[in-house]
């Protein structure tokens, strides 16, 4: 008996949920002597490659231009993740913007006047640079000497040149014909830059760059460090002002690393690619992602980064985002106890190993490093590197240490402490926006699976605001609707500053509000679902104006087109239930039953939420696993049907009052069980609840008591708003 019930107790402590792809889960059992589920523990803390190249510098905000690719969707989305620190994606489109602007404006500068696009289009068609040279004399000097050139170029780049990779294919050996036709090129670029100041505004940019390509393609014996010295004059015209509406200042620094990759120098090419990262560029990003699988795939290359810093976070952020399968770990807490897991490793463990014989003042990133650790179950080397650390990374690593060891307590300060640091700290790229909240949203999880309802609502609330609602609001709704009593509810809600409107301030910055304005949203249902209809207007959401309120498509357009807001809604919903008991008449009364019946059949979602998942007295499929003391509010809180998928019924039932107050002749009588058939027709088939029962119910009320009209045909189907002016004129007869 005894070990049964041991058994029983083991079984009880295991908890399986599915695990989010939000990056972190949403489950536990007794708030006395909580389980936190697997996956909780497994999601290693690190913020992906992209994030990681891009801020591998500061950003800059020299406003070089990008001109990539024509998906000018994917450099913009390169902007959102490379100017997260502004906080405002408001900003970051704002940048974008302004740099789209600056390199329309620059490609005016550097256009060929109307007049001689005849002449233009003769001298890049010419069959070598002299002839392109005599074509175009009628053209600006710098326009004319940087055709030429080009088309020089041009014959000196057959595709073989231009196809050869980061400096790691052998230079291809050109013709007799192309060198000469290389060396013309190479001087009438140096002619471009020779000009004045004024004269060579127009190309000054493109011939710096294109004369370090040439110089890099030619690979003579000093060649490669002019080729240098060219692109670093690309950047030092465009920083001066001059035009660069292609973006060869950004392509510059690629075209640097290049050679310096070519020469073995790993330190400074992924300092230049990650100064074309910074920028913004994919190219860039591109480039570090080629040489960080390099020296993944290299037995040596944790060695070779021990004394470049950009390139040791390079490749671990590479090992990190090559290992993230999901598989890797699957911890499963246990109080008191080290999580524990199986692991094939493989290149993590040789990195992990090289490094371990570093002294520490050779480890750049220790928090990254730590992450790697933490990633491949050595929770030693990854306690041992955070130690002393204090940037957010560090704090969360520690979070999951301490829960690895069942010391909750220990977990939630040091992701309180994450929280803290992430928004405002020198640490700023410490995590990506995304994990800021994710880490954000564990200290909630955690504070739920303890059983501190409300203390996670108010930290759950508080990400949304600091970090922008990013997928988790479904935890502040679930505790709104489902866990935290009305008064909890209403205590937090109070507290809250007041939310602006939308229209007053910028689309993404009022996001940051819509945490709190989904909790009160989801209070006012609370108390309209309780009757307390006035109270809940005063927490309705009033910042939009939503079209999709005027559209229905199901005919039921009855509605007073002024109800644009929620709290417009639930208004007029409280004022038709008062009127349902205190209208002057018998024939108001079901005017307002109607009315009451509309509403929540096409309005339900803003005055009681009757669809939401979150309304039934077991945990959802979001978290399917609660504590005992959870389990329980859940069942106090599951006060009415109402609360049930249930609203297109409930609708008929109103419907159906409606009916009973009207007179049976008239059409108000008819067009009232028309539309009660009509929601049954779409209505979902639920358990107790049958929908083709009552739309049968509704055709044999209006066949038995109510009068021909011409639309019979189509009854349940295309339905008229009840007339209920007219119905007045039975009671009189």
């Amino acid at each position: 008996m005894d070990r049964r019930m041991s058994f029983q107790r083991a079984l009880s402590r295991i908890v399986v949920i599915v695990v989010l792809t939000l990056g972190y889960t949403a489950a536990a059992w007794s708030a006395d002597d909580p389980v936190i589920p697997s996956g909780f523990l497994a999601y290693p803390p690190y913020n992906g490659f992209v994030f990681e190249a891009v801020h591998l510098l500061p950003t800059p905000h020299d406003r070089l231009t990008i001109a990539e690719a024509e998906d000018t969707a994917l450099y913009k989305g390169m902007d959102a993740i490379r100017l997260a620190e502004a906080g405002s994606f408001d900003n970051e489109l704002e940048e974008t913007r302004q740099r789209e602007h600056d390199r329309d404006e620059q490609a005016k500068e550097t256009a060929v006047p109307v007049r001689l696009a005849g002449v233009f289009k003769a001298a890049q068609t010419a069959s070598n640079g002299d002839a392109a040279f005599a074509f175009g004399k009628d053209l600006p000097p710098a326009i004319r000497a940087y055709t030429a050139a080009a088309v020089d170029f041009r014959l000196a780049h057959p595709p073989a040149v231009a196809n050869q990779g980061e400096g790691t294919s052998p230079p291809v050996a050109l013709t007799a014909e192309q060198r000469v036709a290389l060396d013309k090129s190479i001087a009438r670029f140096k002619g471009v830059l020779g000009l004045s100041d004024a004269d060579k505004r127009p190309r000054g940019v493109a011939a710096a760059y294109m004369l370090g390509r040439a110089y890099s393609i030619r690979r003579a014996s000093d060649d490669d460090a002019l080729a240098a010295k060219a692109f670093i004059m690309t950047r030092t015209l465009a920083w001066a002002g001059l035009p660069d509406p292609d973006g060869l200042a950004v392509a510059s620094f690629g075209e640097q690393a290049r050679l310096r990759r070519a020469a073995g120098d790993l330190t400074s090419a992924v300092q230049l690619y990650a100064e074309q990262a910074a920028r913004g560029s994919v190219e860039g990003v591109a480039s570090l992602k080629w040489v960080a699988q390099a020296l993944y795939d290299d037995p040596d290359g944790m060695t070779k980064v021990e004394n470049s810093p950009l390139a040791q976070r390079l490749l671990i952020a590479y090992a990190l985002e090559r290992n993230d399968d999901g598989k890797v770990r699957d911890f499963v807490y246990s109080p008191g106890g080290r999580a524990s897991g199986v692991a094939d490793n493989g290149t993590i463990d040789r990195l992990l190993r090289t490094a371990k014989k570093w002294p520490r003042n050779k480890v750049a990133m220790p928090d990254r490093l730590a992450a790697l650790a933490y990633r491949a179950g050595d929770f030693g080397d990854a306690q041992a590197l955070i130690d002393g650390q204090e940037t957010s990374l560090a704090w969360w690593i520690r979070a999951k240490l301490f829960m690895a060891d069942g010391n909750l307590a220990g977990a939630e300060t040091a992701y309180k402490k994450v929280v803290a640091l992430a928004p405002a700290s020198p640490d700023r790229f410490g995590l990506s926006p995304f994990n800021e909240s994710a880490a954000c949203g564990e200290l909630a999880q955690l504070e739920r699976a303890r059983g501190e309802f409300v203390s996670a609502m108010r930290n759950q609330v508080a990400c949304d605001a600091t970090f922008g609602d990013r997928g988790r609001n479904s935890l502040t709704t679930y505790l709104a609707e489902r866990v935290l009593s009305t008064k909890e509810l209403r205590g937090i809600v109070d507290a809250f500053p007041p939310v602006p409107r939308m229209t007053t301030i910028g689309a993404t910055l009022w996001q940051s509000h819509s945490g709190r304005v989904e909790v009160r949203s989801a209070l006012a249902r609370r108390l309209v679902r309780e009757g307390h209809y006035k109270e809940a207007i005063n927490y309705a959401d009033v910042t939009g104006d939503f079209a999709n309120f005027r559209d229905d498509p199901s005919f039921d357009t009855g509605l007073n087109d002024k109800l644009k807001t929620p709290r417009d809604v639930i208004q007029a919903y409280g004022e038709a239930h008062d009127r349902t008991q205190h209208a002057p008449s018998q024939l108001a009364r079901a005017e307002a039953w109607y009315q009451l019946a509309l509403l929540t059949r096409v309005r339900s979602e803003y005055i009681t939420g009757h669809d939401s998942p979150h309304y039934t007295n077991e945990p959802t499929p979001i978290f399917p696993a609660a504590s005992s003391s959870e389990r329980l509010r859940l069942k106090q809180n599951y006060a009415t049907a109402d609360q049930d998928r249930l609203h297109w019924f409930i609708a008929f039932d109103y419907a159906v009052k409606a009916a009973q107050l009207t007179p049976p002749r008239s059409q108000a009588y008819a067009a009232i069980l028309c539309h009660a058939a009509h929601w049954m027709k779409q209505a979902p088939v639920l358990p107790g609840a049958e929908p083709a029962e009552r739309l049968q119910r509704a055709w044999l009320l209006y066949v038995r008591h109510g009068a021909y009209v011409p639309w019979a045909e189509k009854f349940g189907s295309h339905c008229p708003d009840p007339d209920f002016v007219g119905a007045h004129r039975y009671h009189a007869a």
